[in-house]
């Protein structure tokens, strides 16, 4: 006996779903025919009179029914030209039901207000998509097999690296939020693709010219016409997009690059009514901040923007410090305010990777936001809060300056000191970037200048270690090396050197007195310190310096 036939029937009249039932359905023919049941509902004896349900302004003509067969038996494996236009009528049907035709002004992107009529579950059919081909041709862009490969790893991988805060409390943005924008943006989805691409090749791929950078080529051109024609130049996805090239280029090492791309989201901005008018848009103000951030934090220059959160922990400043190294620091040199309200700050964020309460005791916040439970995982809101903790740190700490030549008070040499030692802590609790990102190099300049000023008599950058004058407890110093070492550690240059030898110095039984591994970590963490993250750092940085010199 063959195989069974099939038989795909299509309702020609699914735009009146109040007539007919518009579903698909599938009939299977087994040694005999079957009877196709009608459209029609079952319903009161002919004759009775039945009020209608529809409203006025809805059409009440009657409406002939149609249906349309397609033969899809595995007696063939293809599927003839005729049967195939048919399918694609169908699918375009269904979706012009949904897609007004004044709402899509150009393939694949569509107006804010239609944006907001489209259901979550809508927008996660398009997920879909990424897992094998696109045979109508939905997407924003003529999609080829490795695309479909760049895009799954990135929304089951690469996601991860970008989002740790949000990968711990079990959500990921990529496939909830940007992938659903990126299949409706053609430029954000070349974006994206690049961006998948440098992260696998370890921006080789930006640096030398193929696949990742002619998808970058190909976003910024979508994105320069239209600047030119004046169309959606104020959308989401433009914004996105700039800030999405913006980080990649500082990440491939292009800080100049960054520095147009940034100019460019600048005057964007202003078009659309300034960074405040994006409130309501929690990720995309996210994904600017973190552009901005990006390249300030590393230069240790004023950001783009000015600070968008203020401290919370600005009161009461007075309090002690978790930390007893930093309270030693503080009675040697008295941090002034903005230092001590930014380390109030940063302690209270640490609790997110312990699982306890997320605010001290005695603060406002400290009953509705916290992380009570113990060893629980943490939900979505207590890691955007942990967000805005952090952003507001970073912001601060990035828009203040202290004077750090060799002639200027003691004082202002260790708080500014002090205030790149912040910025580097920052960098490695939230180290949202491609492990082979180029991160690091002008902050560790930024870092031997000030440490080489406030501890070198004379001033000189060329002086040996063994000259260096510590105000400080050597353990401190020890730490703000290893937080710059954490930062480099993926990057080869002079400054990494000399801080590598540094640390070997200090850290060796003569300076330091530090024996082993576990002794490092039990010094180093009288300052702020996360076992999950900052342990694994120290045993490489142990294993590369003073451990290295023992085998």
């Amino acid at each position: 006996m063959g195989p069974t036939p099939n038989m795909v029937v299509f309702s020609l009249n699914g735009n009146v779903e109040e007539a007919i039932d518009a579903r698909s359905t599938l009939f299977r023919y087994n040694d005999s025919s079957v009877k196709v049941p009608g459209p029609w509902k079952r319903g009161r004896p002919k004759g009775s009179v039945v009020k209608s349900k529809l409203q006025p302004s809805v059409r009440t003509r009657p409406v002939s029914l149609k249906f349309e067969f397609v033969n899809v038996s595995t007696n063939s494996k293809d599927i003839d030209e005729s049967s195939r236009l048919a399918i694609r009528r169908h699918v375009r049907r269904k979706e012009s039901q949904y897609l007004p035709a004044t709402s899509k002004n150009e393939r694949g992107v569509y107006s804010k207000e239609f944006e907001h009529e489209l259901s979550e579950s809508s927008l996660k059919l398009n997920l879909h998509q990424i897992q094998g081909v696109d045979p109508f041709d939905k997407a924003p862009i003529k999609m080829e097999p490795y695309m479909h490969d760049l895009l799954r790893y990135f929304v089951t991988t690469t996601w991860k690296h970008f989002y740790s805060l949000e990968e711990m409390a079990g959500y990921n943005p990529i496939a909830e939020y940007w992938m659903p924008l990126a299949f409706r943006d053609s430029a954000y989805i070349h974006s994206l693709i690049g961006c998948a691409e440098a992260y696998i090749s370890s921006y080789k791929s930006v640096r030398d010219g193929s696949r990742a950078l002619t998808h970058l080529q190909a976003a910024i051109s979508i994105i320069n016409h239209r600047l030119e024609e004046e169309k959606d130049v104020v959308s989401i996805g433009t914004l996105t997009v700039i800030a999405t090239i913006a980080l990649l280029e500082k990440g491939a090492g292009h800080h100049d690059h960054w520095q147009v791309h940034m100019q460019g989201l600048q005057q964007v901005l202003k078009l659309h009514g300034g960074i405040e008018s994006l409130i309501s848009e929690p990720l995309v103000l996210h994904k600017l901040y973190r552009a901005d951030l990006y390249g300030s934090l590393d230069s240790a220059q004023l950001p783009y923007f000015s600070n968008p959160y203020p401290l919370l922990c600005e009161l009461p400043c007075d309090r002690p410090f978790h930390s007893e190294g930093l309270n030693t620091v503080h009675r040697i040199i008295n941090l002034d305010n903005t230092l001590r309200s930014c380390i109030h700050q940063l302690e209270d964020a640490m609790q997110f990777w312990g699982g306890a309460g997320l605010f001290a005791a005695g603060t406002e916040s400290s009953q509705t936001d916290s992380i009570v439970p113990q060893k629980t995982k943490p939900t979505p809101k207590q890691a955007a809060r942990v967000r805005y903790l952090l952003t507001s740190v970073q912001y601060t700490l990035v828009s203040t300056n202290y004077p750090a030549k060799p002639d200027a008070d003691i004082n202002q040499r260790a708080f500014e000191f002090c205030r790149v030692i912040l910025i580097l802590y920052t960098m490695t609790i939230l180290n949202e970037r491609a492990p082979s990102a180029y991160i690091g190099h002008d902050i560790g300049n930024k870092f031997r200048t000030t440490l080489l000023y406030l501890t070198c008599p004379d001033g000189t950058l060329d002086s040996q270690p063994k000259s260096w004058r510590f105000i400080w407890p050597i353990e401190f110093h020890l730490w703000a090396m290893y937080l710059l070492a954490s930062v480099m550690m993926y990057i080869e240059s002079e400054t990494k050197d000399w801080l590598l030898a540094a640390f070997t110095e200090f850290a060796s039984p003569e300076h330091a007195g530090i024996r082993d591994l576990q002794e490092l970590k039990h010094r180093l963490s009288q300052y702020l310190w996360v076992s999950k993250i900052h342990d694994l750092n120290s045993k490489w940085l142990w294993s590369n310096t003073v451990g290295s010199r023992r085998i």
